[in-house]
């Protein structure tokens, strides 16, 4: 007589998946809100399977000072919209992407950069 092994209930197993990818999604924005990695780098180095269906606009909210109007003209430059999923991004509107956001952040270190610079008092 065999002894049945005692799976996880389906809808267990997809919520436990599902919360691994909320995780993972809020370590990425985690990371790219405290500076450690760039956003552009992120998507330069290829979207993960877990990214694939985040929007591009939540991964765009975790750029510190990436302000709504800067989202707004990245969107209708490249030519996406609010809803717009990572994974769905052609080739192009990615590239465009990963350009523009690269090109901010380089200005913002600069900015960051030269106002640590004017301080009186930066050791």
């Amino acid at each position: 007589m065999t002894t049945a092994v005692a799976e996880k209930p389906q809808h267990m197993v997809a919520l436990a998946r599902a919360n691994e990818i909320r995780n993972a999604r809020a370590a990425v924005k985690r990371q790219i809100k405290a500076g450690e990695v760039g956003a552009a780098e992120v998507l330069r180095t290829g979207i993960q399977p877990f990214m694939e269906n985040m929007d591009v606009e939540e991964l765009l909210t975790a750029i510190p000072h990436f302000s709504k109007s800067e989202r707004r003209n990245l969107r209708h430059e490249v030519r996406y919209g609010e809803l717009k999923t990572l994974g769905t991004l052609t080739t192009r509107q990615l590239a465009l992407i990963v350009r523009r956001v690269g090109e901010w952040e380089k200005r913002a270190r600069e900015r960051a950069a030269e106002k640590a610079a004017r301080r009186p008092y930066a050791a």
